[in-house]
């Protein structure tokens, strides 16, 4: 950077005595010697290790978020240029941008995936294939990711934004339990709201278990405190669930016979000559048809009822294009109104951006799901779940 002079009392330029501006670099929470071995050694660290353990964001003197005016004495006679170049830095930014191996004001030439992730990653995949590729109870579904992928934003980190890494290897992975829960998601959907011939809610039960935190089964205290916005869809999909539990009645639905069979083997003894079918599938006759009730018994056995479901979704770990990880942006402009809901949203308000990792489009990911029956799984099921769960995740 050039070497500005500054000018004196008499407004005469002289020359610079003190070095050029470089102001100390964001570090990590770590002693100085880790520091320097880490730096010397950055492009090796996989990016697991660089986003948590060696978290670049502090300032020596205050161990707070990097600042330029913390670290730097600001004097307008000298250095505008510099100035210029730092002030304004996000340190977030900066260091996320480190974990993906961009380039950034601090850090240049960085280098993308580290060879050791690569190799890692390369590893697990081939070892889920090899000891997948001869089981017949297996469904490997392949997808390419179109757009900017994320998962694990909700891990605990400094930024507020996580990331998902596998321990102790520091690779990017999609954990097996996020997968279920998406595709489970994508199974209630189809069969609530897309009238669709193979997903039902039984097959839903018997594939993925039972959920009793289901939104159609919460109860009034639950909801109550809920915005109105989402009461109404509560009520949704409440009136959802009866249409088309009601519906599988009608046809006398093999999987919700069954269902309702295991459901009373599993109730207590003074429920167990009630109508289960009719319990799953009718409303309380006192409710009203827009607001459809559950009936007290059925809210009282489903407290101690359980069923584990037949599907193990395994850990997916992606096949990344050579780049690496990608900083991507949120950039909400009107924070007060979305957070508190009481002040306007307005064109005066400044944006405030919001930075997170992200896999690059192009990313390739290989899907294993394994059924394991438990315990008298209806044939139907057997028969139907490669091509539902497939239908699903598509």
């Amino acid at each position: 950077m050039a070497n500005y002079g500054y000018k004196d009392n008499r407004g005469n330029a002289q020359p610079r005595r003190d070095p050029p501006c470089d102001p100390p670099k964001p570090v990590p929470a770590v002693p100085r010697v880790i520091r320097n071995a880490i730096d010397k050694a950055w492009d090796e660290l996989p990016p697991g290790h660089r986003f948590l353990l060696y978290w670049s964001m502090w300032s020596t003197k205050t161990w707070d978020k990097w600042k330029f005016e913390n670290d730097v004495e600001i004097r307008d006679q000298r250095n505008r240029e510099c100035k210029k170049t730092y002030k304004n830095l996000d340190a977030k930014q900066e260091a996320l941008k480190r974990v993906a191996g961009e380039n950034t004001v601090f850090w240049k030439d960085t280098v993308g995936l580290a060879r050791n992730a690569e190799r890692i990653l390369d590893n697990l995949i081939q070892r889920q294939a090899e000891l997948f590729k001869t089981s017949s109870k297996i469904l490997h579904i392949r997808t390419t990711a179109t757009a900017p992928f994320t998962t694990g934003l909700g891990e605990d980190h400094p930024l507020e934004n996580g990331f998902a890494f596998l321990h102790p290897y520091g690779v990017p992975y999609y954990p097996g339990s996020g997968i279920k829960g998406a595709v489970r998601a994508a199974a209630e959907t189809m069969a609530l709201f897309m009238g669709d011939r193979t997903w039902t809610l039984p097959l839903v039960w018997w594939l993925f278990g039972f959920d009793q935190n289901s939104a159609w089964f919460f109860t009034n205290k639950t909801f109550d405190k809920a915005s109105q916005e989402m009461q109404e869809r509560y009520w949704i999909f409440r009136r959802k669930y009866f249409e088309h539990m009601q519906a599988l009645r009608t046809k006398n639905d093999g999987l919700l016979v069954a269902f309702a069979e295991l459901m009373r083997d599993q109730a207590p003894k003074d429920k167990q000559g009630l109508d289960f079918v009719d319990l799953l599938t009718q409303p309380a006759s006192s409710s009203p048809a827009d607001k459809p009730e559950f009936r007290k018994d059925l809210l009282d056995i489903i407290k101690t009822f359980h069923l584990r479901g037949s599907l193990v979704f395994y850990d997916c770990f992606p096949q990344i294009p050579q780049k690496g990880l990608r900083v991507d942006i949120l950039n909400p402009h009107h924070r007060k109104y979305y957070m508190e809901g009481k002040t306007p949203p307005g064109t005066f308000e400044s944006p405030v951006p919001v930075y997170f990792l992200t896999l690059p489009p192009g990313t390739k990911f290989n899907y294993y799901v394994e059924i394991k029956p438990v315990g008298s799984l209806p044939d139907p099921v057997k028969d139907l779940w490669q091509d539902a769960v497939s239908d699903a995740f598509l």
